[in-house]
């Protein structure tokens, strides 16, 4: 009830108001999903590149057991390495919304990735060190055969971590899909709904107006107009309708008074009619007995009178 209370304006405005809510909330979900696709990539770029340095540290320390090498040099590259690695893997952990950059937040990518850094730091690092501090080179090669297994487990562990952002991308990419085909539909639904609601709430109403005003013009002033909303158009009808039992009242009395005047001009008509007559009479040459006979002839037969006297 205190929807048809409401003004035409304020209908309309309600009703685009709803459409814009759910079409921002619906374009806000594909944005965000499309953002932690971005990161997710980000992040499987990033863990790409952290197989790459783990590679690459593994052929520094097997470059640092040859003879007639610059240990000095390839020790320094490796802790470059190591810090650009353990930079990666905290970048990571923590995120960088600017780039975007971020692991999904699925338990199991999380767990995964605690994993992954646990196996860094309490064993690919320190065999790395240990590594570079032997100073003998037959003790760096018996730790480099022991060093080879734990990066390829190491590498699996990336490899597992890169596959299950994958498959959430992936998860992700088909959420994202159904929102772009849900936002298809309701635009056509709610294009629909629009061309219904203003056919019920402004094309209706007028065609309606539009045909009482035509049968009123066409002098059929018992028409009248349904008042079914209390707004502009609800107002619209009732002035109409108020209209039409004014000009039906006039109308019924002005006919009334035509036919009271029609016979009022009739009797005028008929008075003057008798008074030319008798003008015409009394100027006729005649003696005053004659005059008189005759004149009361004629008004016998006006009055309908069966005997005169003079």
């Amino acid at each position: 009830m205190a929807a048809l209370n409401q003004k035409l304006g304020t209908k309309i405005v309600n009703i685009l108001i709803v459409f814009f809510f759910v079409a921002l909330a619906a374009i806000g979900m594909t944005l965000y999903i499309s953002w932690q696709l971005e990161g997710a990539g980000a992040a499987i770029n990033d863990a790409g590149s952290a197989r790459m340095r783990s590679y690459r540290v593994a052929y520094l320390l097997s470059q640092g057991t040859r003879e007639n090498t610059d240990a000095a040099a390839i020790k320094e590259e490796i802790l470059q390495e190591i810090n650009l690695f353990e930079s990666t893997l905290r970048i990571l952990e923590e995120g960088n919304p600017v780039r975007p950059l971020f692991l999904p937040k699925e338990q199991e990518v999380q767990q995964q990735m605690k994993l992954l850094h646990q196996e860094w730091t309490e064993k690919i690092k320190p065999l790395t060190l240990e590594i570079m501090g032997s100073e003998k080179a037959a003790g760096q090669l018996m730790l480099i055969d022991a060093y080879q297994p734990a990066l390829l487990n190491f590498v699996e562990m990336v490899n597992k971590l890169v596959l299950m952002v994958e498959e959430s991308n992936t998860r992700n990419t088909t959420l994202l899909r159904s929102f772009q085909i849900s936002l298809v539909l309701l635009s056509m639904l709610g294009t629909l709904i629009l061309i219904y609601l203003f056919f019920v709430m402004v094309i209706r109403p007028v065609t309606k107006l539009q045909d009482g005003i035509q049968r009123m013009a066409a002098a059929d002033f018992s028409v009248r107009l349904p008042v079914q909303s209390q707004d502009e158009f609800g107002a619209l009808a009732d002035g109409f309708n108020q209209m039409a039992d004014r000009l039906q009242n006039l109308y019924g009395t002005l006919e009334d008074r035509v036919q009271e005047k029609t016979r009022n001009l009739e009797d005028k008509n008929q008075e003057l009619a008798i008074l030319y007559e008798f003008a015409a009479f009394l100027n006729k040459p005649a003696s005053v007995e004659d005059l008189c006979r005759g004149v009361l002839k004629k008004l016998m037969g006006v009055l309908a009178a069966q005997g005169g006297l003079v």
